[in-house]
């Protein structure tokens, strides 16, 4: 039995440092598992609901719109299994789901409003009013950030960026745009709006919010029909809807290099990087969408096929940089010992560390189970909050936070 669980630990293990991207495919319903180191596709991973839309992903869970099913569904990421459908509203068509600390934020397209889910009861625990047809959900110093379309009925109007109070929920204030902002990205002190206009006559524009003061500091005409970015160095790579190209901007100076007169090829809808990488996604309505993995430079990369219509695309572990700073931190790890334990498990740090450490354990459900904090690089989990005699066995969760970084684990319980 003891082999077998030792087994089991190092399976986890390599599982916890593969190289994943996760793609949503709305109109094939399932969760596309791709590994590019091995060149592995599997294009239904993961049954998904009615009207799948967009991913967000904490640890080894991922969160996963179902505009269709009024929820969020919940999904162990090792297994493939789905742990949850968090229920969000009557109608309220859940649009985009973030993750942030303890809390799953959610807009909510036809109720106008942003819900906020406590992960541990997966219950709504405060809804806000935010604008008509809210999206994309951004975070940066403190607050939120709402991107409120406006809608195609009202023919976008009333586009706005809703900023409210991480603390109480509450609106501090709102941003008009320009038509019909549908994505955020907060990027070395600034959050980039992507506004992709009415899609005809009115074409897309990035703007760029300072958060100091939520004010608009630039406006960027791109044109065509602007989806999703993904930003890298000093690059932001920017989406056409409608597969058209993909336009770049230089994020130092917020200048346009490629817009839609002279766009990238080839084209993809939607697009995300893990800081090292880019992924790519072509999607074709009615025929099976692709992925284009490559580097900053834009090289041959690889390429890989998916399921109809991709709509999100996610890397499961990202690349660690301060980017309050815009200094790249050298990566925090950690060794832990014994794995399994029975009395207590010690962590030994190595890295950029500065100041305290948060550690927090989770259980298989994803429910946080101790939590505690350490100024050492050297400390054992024993008898904090609650003791390792108390829990069952089984395999648990870390997640260790130090200034900005954070880095997460899987261990053992075996007494």
């Amino acid at each position: 039995m003891r082999k077998i669980m030792l087994l089991l630990i190092l399976v986890v293990s390599i599982n916890l440092f593969a190289n994943n991207i996760y793609v949503v495919n709305s109109t094939s319903g399932t969760l596309s598992k791709v590994n590019y180191e091995t060149g592995s596709v599997d294009n239904a991973y993961v049954d998904l609901g009615v009207t799948p839309n967009l991913i967000d992903i904490k640890d080894d869970i991922a969160y996963v719109t179902n505009s269709g099913d009024n929820s969020v569904q919940k999904i162990d990421l090792i297994t493939g299994n789905t742990l949850s459908n968090i229920y969000v509203g009557d109608s309220s068509n859940p649009w985009h789901a973030r993750v942030k600390d303890d809390y799953l934020y959610v807009t909510g397209f036809v109720t106008n409003k942003l819900y906020k889910i406590d992960l541990i009861s997966e219950e709504v625990v405060s809804e806000i009013e935010v604008g008509q047809a809210p999206e994309s959900i951004e975070f940066a110093q403190g607050k939120i950030y709402v991107a409120c379309s406006g809608g195609y009925a009202n023919n976008y109007q009333d586009s706005k960026i809703t900023v409210l109070s991480e603390e109480n929920m509450q609106i501090i204030t709102t941003i008009p745009t320009s038509l019909n902002p549908q994505n955020l990205h907060y990027y070395r002190g600034k959050i980039y709006v992507m506004c992709t206009g009415n899609w005809s006559d009115i074409l897309g524009v990035v703007e760029v919010i300072n958060p100091e003061n939520d004010t608009i500091i630039s406006s960027l005409d791109i044109g065509g029909n602007i989806g999703k970015a993904a930003f890298i160095n000093n690059h932001g790579y920017i989406t056409d809807a409608m597969n058209a190209g993909v336009y770049l901007i230089d994020t130092d100076n917020d200048t346009v290099i490629n817009d839609s007169t002279n766009p990238l090829s080839p084209g993809a809808s939607t697009i995300a990087t893990n800081g090292q990488s880019i992924a790519f996604v072509n999607s074709v309505w009615g025929a099976n969408g692709s992925l284009w993995l490559t580097d900053d430079n834009l090289g041959s990369g690889q390429t890989f096929e998916l399921a109809l219509a991709p709509t999100d695309v996610i890397f499961q572990y990202q690349a660690v940089a301060n980017v309050d700073n815009n200094v790249e931190l050298a990566p925090i790890t950690v060794s832990t010992y014994p794995n399994p334990c029975s009395q207590k498990l010690n962590f030994s740090l190595q890295g950029n560390t500065r100041g305290a450490s948060k550690i927090q354990i989770y259980n298989l459900k994803g429910q946080l189970v101790d939590e505690f904090s350490s100024s050492d690089n050297q400390f054992s989990w024993k008898n904090k909050t609650k003791s390792i005699n108390s829990l069952a066995n089984g395999i648990y969760f870390y997640k260790i936070t130090n200034n900005k970084q954070s880095i997460s684990g899987k261990f053992m319980i075996l007494k």
